[in-house]
């Protein structure tokens, strides 16, 4: 038994990143197989059909942790790091507009600190 006490609830064949498994960088390893879990945990187990590897394991809390760190993070949506070009435009965008601000708060910092 993968995951103690259940058995799949689903088994889907990925032929495509999904929003969990994905490579910053290209194509992950596909074809994938994404097993889901009835479990407390609603745990879900990525297995490479060829070897039986079993190469992830994610739970409800790795996947909440997915989107409130590493989407805020990296930017890694599927569909920008499959289209490279997209991805960096934003990268830079969000870049340019976070300095701006960081400097704008500092350049208003230093006039009241001067003021007062």
């Amino acid at each position: 038994m993968l995951v103690a006490g259940t058995q799949p609830v689903a088994i889907d064949r990925l032929t495509e990143p999904d929003a969990y498994w994905y490579d910053t960088g290209g194509l992950p390893r596909l074809p994938m197989l994404r097993l889901r879990f009835d479990d407390p945990a609603a745990t879900w187990l990525y297995i490479d059909p060829a070897t039986g590897d079993v190469l992830a394991k994610i739970d409800r809390r790795r996947r909440a942790y997915r989107w409130a760190f590493d989407l805020l993070h990296k930017w890694d949506l599927t569909i920008l790091t499959r289209h490279r070009p997209a991805w960096d435009l934003l990268i830079w965008l969000f870049s340019l507009v976070g300095m701006v601000t960081s400097v704008s708060g500092i350049w208003v910092g230093w006039k009241r600190l001067r003021r007062g």
